[in-house]
C-alpha cells in the first residue's frame, strides 16, 4: 500500500455532503479544483439541509450572494457580504436543528466555521477555511492543496489528468458524476487506476437518514450523529 499515491480533486464546496468527506478520507491529497469557472447553481456556493415542513421532512438551499460577474473562476469570486448572509445562515441552522441530539454542543462550533471567514469576500478562501476546519475536526489527515498552485493550463477532464500527473498520482479517486466525461483509457495509459466512490446508497442506507432527501450537508450527520457517529460514518465506507 505504501507505494499507493492517491488523489481526489473537488472543487472547494460550502458545508457539502458526507460523499465529499469519504472521498478526502481515501485519499493522499485532496486538491481544491478553485482554477475553474463557478457554477452558480453547484454546491460551491451553497448547501442542502433538512427543512421541517407540516408534512414532514424537506430540504432547502443555504446559498452565499456573489457579487462577481459569471464567468469568473472560483479562486476569484468575490461574496457579497453587504448581505447578512452569515447570519441568516445560522439563523435557520440554528431553528432547523435545535431539536437534534447533538445541537448543544455541535451548534457552537459551526457558528466558529461561519463567523471565522466574516473578515474574507473570496469564496474559495471562506469554503477552503470551512472544509480544513471540518476535516480536523473528524480526523480527516490527506496533504491539501489546491489546484492554482499547480500552475497548469490545461482545461475540463484535461486539466484534471494534468493535476494527477504534476502530482505523481497512480490512483484517482473520483465522484460518480464525471463517469459521463471522463475517459477511462486516458487514465490507464498513464498509469493511474481510476476508482469511481459510491456513496450515495451507503449514505441512503445509514439508520439516521430519511432516504428521500439525498445530498444534505455534513450538517446533519454532525447534528445527529455527532463527530464520532461522522467519523464512523465515513471510516466505514466499502469502496
Amino acid at each position: 500500500m505504501d507505494n499507493i499515491n492517491s488523489i481526489a480533486i473537488h472543487q472547494p464546496n460550502y458545508f457539502p455532503w458526507v460523499g465529499y468527506f469519504i472521498k478526502a478520507h481515501l485519499s493522499h491529497s485532496f486538491v481544491f479544483h478553485e482554477d475553474v469557472d463557478l457554477n452558480m447553481r453547484s454546491y460551491t456556493r451553497r448547501c442542502s439541509i433538512r427543512k421541517t415542513t407540516a408534512t414532514g421532512l424537506d430540504s432547502q438551499f443555504l446559498s452565499i450572494p456573489i457579487s462577481s460577474k459569471t464567468p469568473i473562476k472560483i479562486k476569484d469570486c468575490v461574496v457579497n457580504n453587504e448581505i447578512p448572509w452569515r447570519i441568516n445562515h445560522i439563523n435557520i441552522i440554528k431553528k432547523e436543528y435545535q431539536k437534534s441530539p447533538y445541537y448543544n454542543s455541535l451548534m457552537p462550533v459551526i457558528e466558529q466555521m461561519i463567523t471565522q471567514t466574516t473578515s474574507s469576500k473570496n469564496l474559495a478562501s471562506i469554503n477552503i477555511s470551512i472544509l480544513t476546519t471540518l476535516f480536523k475536526l473528524l480526523s480527516i489527515n490527506p496533504i491539501f492543496l489546491t489546484s492554482s498552485s499547480l500552475n497548469l493550463t490545461k482545461k475540463g477532464h484535461y486539466l484534471n489528468l494534468a493535476i494527477l500527473e504534476s502530482l505523481k498520482a497512480n490512483k484517482y479517486y473520483s465522484g460518480i458524476g464525471s463517469k459521463v466525461y471522463q475517459k477511462e483509457e486516458d487514465f490507464l495509459k498513464r498509469g493511474i487506476a481510476l476508482e469511481y466512490v459510491f456513496s450515495y446508497d451507503y449514505l441512503n442506507k445509514n439508520p439516521y437518514s430519511t432516504p428521500q432527501i439525498k445530498g444534505l450537508s455534513i450538517i446533519d450527520a454532525l447534528f445527529y450523529l455527532g463527530v464520532s457517529g461522522t467519523k464512523s460514518l465515513i471510516l466505514n465506507f466499502s469502496k
